[in-house]
C-alpha cells in the first residue's frame, strides 16, 4: 500500500499486487479499493492489479478539487502516471465504468483495452429516480441507506447464504462526512453523459452486466454496446449489481480470457 498525492495535494491510497499485464480496477459509488478484494484473489499473482481509494473514500483524503466524473478520471490518470503505468487495461464497475469512459476520451489510445462493468452511457429515468430516492434516505436515515444498498446490490439467495454481508453493511452506517461525499458522488454519476461521444472510443471493449441488476439494469449495458464498436458483451444470468463479489470466480474467468485475446 502506498500514498500518492493528487493535483490538489490530497493523498490517495493505492495498492498494486501481482505481476504481468496491468489491470486497473476502478470502484463504483463507494469508491474504495476493497470492493475488488475477492476479484483480486481470484485473478491471482499473474495479473498486475492496480486499485485505489478515490478521493474522499476509504483512506484517501477528500481534498479541494470539485468532484465530477471527469475530475475522477483525471485523478485516475494522475495516479497511473505517478506509477509509470503504460497501456493498462482499464476496468471500471458502475460509477467506475463511467470514469473509464471519460479516461479513454481524455487520452484516446492510452489504454490497451476497456472493461465496462455494470455501467451505463448517460442519464436515464430509472437511475435518476432511484438515486434521488437513495439521496433522500441517506440524508434522513443513513443507517437504513447502508442496509438498502446491500439489499439492492446482491441477490436475495446470496444474502441468505452469506448473512454476514447484510450485517456488515448495517454496521457501516456512513458518518456525516462520508454521507456528504456519497451525495456529491451521486450528483456526479447522475450528470454522466457520454452518449454523443462514445463513437469516439475505439479501444477493444468488454461490456459486462447481470440480468438481475436492480441498480444499473441490463438494458443499459445493451445500450452501451449499441454505441460502441469493437465490443464484446457478457451478461451473467444472475449475480446482482455486485456480481464482481457475488460471482467473483466467473468474473475473473471472463476478464482473464478476454485480456488474453487483446
Amino acid at each position: 500500500m502506498q500514498m500518492i498525492s493528487l493535483n490538489d495535494g490530497a493523498q490517495a491510497r493505492v495498492e498494486v499486487t501481482g505481476d504481468g499485464p496491468a489491470l486497473v480496477l476502478i470502484s463504483g459509488l463507494g469508491g474504495a479499493l476493497d470492493f475488488w478484494d475477492k476479484l483480486v484473489d481470484e485473478l491471482g499473482a499473474s495479473v498486475r492489479t492496480i486499485r485505489f481509494d478515490q478521493r474522499g473514500t476509504g483512506r484517501s483524503e477528500r481534498g479541494s478539487q470539485a468532484v465530477s466524473i471527469a475530475s475522477l478520471a483525471a485523478d485516475s490518470w494522475h495516479i497511473l502516471d505517478a506509477l509509470d503505468v503504460e497501456q493498462p487495461v482499464l476496468c471500471g464497475h458502475s460509477t467506475g465504468g463511467a470514469i473509464v469512459q471519460e479516461m479513454e476520451l481524455m487520452r484516446p489510445g492510452a489504454a490497451h483495452g476497456l472493461a465496462l462493468s455494470g455501467t451505463w452511457a448517460g442519464p436515464n429515468l430509472f437511475m435518476t429516480r432511484l438515486f434521488q430516492l437513495r439521496q433522500e434516505i441517506l440524508a434522513k436515515l443513513p443507517e437504513r441507506y447502508a442496509e438498502l444498498s446491500a439489499l439492492l446490490g446482491s441477490p436475495p439467495r446470496y444474502l441468505y447464504e452469506t448473512p454476514d454481508v447484510l450485517q456488515q453493511a448495517m454496521d457501516r452506517t456512513p458518518s456525516a462526512a462520508e454521507a456528504a461525499v456519497t451525495r456529491e458522488r451521486m450528483d456526479a454519476l447522475l450528470a454522466h453523459d457520454c452518449r454523443e461521444r462514445l463513437s469516439d472510443i475505439f479501444a477493444p471493449t468488454l461490456v459486462l452486466g447481470a440480468e438481475d441488476d436492480m441498480i444499473v439494469p441490463a438494458y443499459l449495458q445493451e445500450e452501451l454496446v449499441s454505441h460502441l464498436g469493437n465490443t464484446q458483451l457478457h451478461m451473467f444470468d444472475k449475480g446482482g449489481h455486485f456480481y464482481p463479489i457475488t460471482r467473483s470466480t466467473e468474473t475473473a474467468d471472463v476478464l482473464r480470457a478476454w485480456m488474453a485475446k487483446l
